[in-house]
């Protein structure tokens, strides 16, 4: 049950972008291949632009600083996290559409949000490689990794999602009682999304 509940909630994680808004129409064919070329663009930017920094900041490296060189690739990568999932979460979890019908429905309540979750989890991870991924790759093309780094940096790849996404629930229920409030939430989601994107691509554009 809990591997049919998790497989369903990624598909609709997955689709999101490949259904119309009114009625839930299917997107054509030739949307699909746009929105899959345009979602290629975006991470092949996202694993550039952390590329690019991580190489201006490797000569840490050099300094006996390989320590503050992975603290920053994880502080980048968190942030990354939390801002992509934050809202994720409380559309998935606090304000589904499907809340009620599930729970309606013989199925364990805790599978229903450890389906949730797990899928979530995931794609906290899925953010997570395109900073860690470029900062592991300039770090072995400038010097070396152990076996003993290699798997450290393998377990905190598995942990770090974790905690973003523990603030991002914690987030997640702050939005909901604040939407609760208001009358267009969907502007005020919006408004709220773009502040926080806005303000860490300020941040991290000028970190050098």
């Amino acid at each position: 049950m809990l591997k049919t509940l998790l497989i369903s909630r990624i598909r609709a994680l997955f689709s999101m972008g490949f259904r119309s808004t009114r009625k839930g129409k299917r997107r054509s064919p030739v949307f699909k291949i746009l929105i899959g070329l345009f979602a290629v663009y975006i991470f092949a930017c996202f694993l550039f632009m952390f590329g690019s920094m991580f190489s201006s900041i490797s000569v840490f490296g050099e300094m006996g600083l390989g320590w503050f060189y992975f603290a920053m690739a994880g502080i980048v990568a968190f942030a990354l996290c939390f801002i992509g999932s934050a809202f994720a979460v409380q559309q998935q979890i606090y304000d589904s559409h499907d809340n009620e019908l599930l729970l309606a429905m013989p199925i364990p309540r805790a599978y229903i949000l450890a389906s949730r979750l797990i899928a979530l989890y995931l794609l906290n991870f899925a953010m997570e490689l395109l900073v860690l991924t470029p900062a592991a790759v300039v770090w072995g093309m400038r010097y070396s990794f152990g076996a003993v780094e290699i798997l450290l940096l393998c377990v905190v790849s598995l942990l770090l999602p974790l905690l973003s996404l523990t603030f991002s629930c914690i987030f997640g229920w702050l939005l909901t009682l604040l939407l609760s409030r208001v009358r267009n939430k969907s502007m005020v989601s919006m408004v709220f999304s773009l502040i926080f994107l806005g303000a860490y691509f300020y941040v991290f554009s000028g970190i050098n």
